[in-house]
């Protein structure tokens, strides 16, 4: 079975604890031979990391890196201040998000 994962949070480096059930999950499922595929959003501090059968997708939504708000809880950091430029940026996020699923 293909199974695909969206999220707007996915471990980024080892030890991470940003969503680290999601990645549990879907190695539960590659485990039991299923092709499971993950889509998140990019952060710069991601890096390749090894993962029990699971592809992750990474994707860029908007330009400079440093405007990359949304996802990995940084979203809950900007909630708080609720920064126009969240919703400026959600069409980016989900238009990248839905290309990079297809």
């Amino acid at each position: 079975m293909k199974i695909a994962f969206i999220t707007s949070s996915y471990p980024r480096f080892p030890g991470d604890g940003t969503a680290p059930f999601i990645m549990s999950i879907a190695e539960h499922f590659a485990r039991f031979g299923h092709d499971v595929e993950v889509v998140a959003p990019y952060d710069v501090s991601a890096r390749p990391m090894p993962s029990l059968g699971v592809k992750v997708h990474r994707f860029r939504y908007v330009w400079p890196d440093s405007w990359h708000m949304m996802g990995h809880a940084r979203s809950l950091r900007e909630d708080v201040r609720l920064r126009p430029s969240a919703f400026l940026l959600l069409p980016f996020f989900l238009t990248a998000s839905l290309i990079t699923l297809w």
